[in-house]
């Protein structure tokens, strides 16, 4: 019995788990707040209905989608047109720009393999493109 009510707690905890975050395809993080609500609507059809204590009066006011955002992720110098870890790449990519994501990650790897935290003479990649005939020879 006490392995039952244990299954049954740890599978409630799990059903009552909340989204707080809303986010877009570009990147774009909206922090749902304890007292907001979100809806799944065609743009022009979500209205809220309020009923008044007299019985005959109702109103209808029309719901507005929100432009307000928490967080929008800074440029990083690269496009999808780019293969990561290319040169062009490398050369591109603005290191932290958005923190430690998995593109630094592979810049941190890939790009800057002497650890000086800049992308240029002295890294593999670098050395090795035409960009590297400037480099002083040591």
């Amino acid at each position: 019995m006490k392995y039952m009510l244990l299954l049954v707690s740890f599978a409630a905890s799990f059903a009552m788990a909340q989204v707080n975050t809303v986010t877009y395809d570009n990147g774009d993080v909206y922090t749902v707040e304890d007292d907001e609500f979100v809806f799944v609507a065609k743009r022009d059809t979500l209205w809220t209905q309020q009923n008044y204590n007299n019985g005959k009066t109702v109103q209808f006011q029309k719901v507005f989608p929100t432009a307000k955002v928490d967080y929008t992720p800074e440029d990083d110098g690269t496009d999808d047109s780019m293969q990561v870890g290319s040169h062009e790449w490398c050369k591109a990519f603005v290191p932290w720009a958005n923190g430690f994501t998995f593109s630094q990650q592979y810049w941190n790897r890939g790009c800057d393999t002497n650890n000086d935290n800049k992308y240029g003479c002295g890294d593999e990649g670098y050395d090795g493109s035409t960009d590297g005939n400037a480099c002083p020879s040591s």
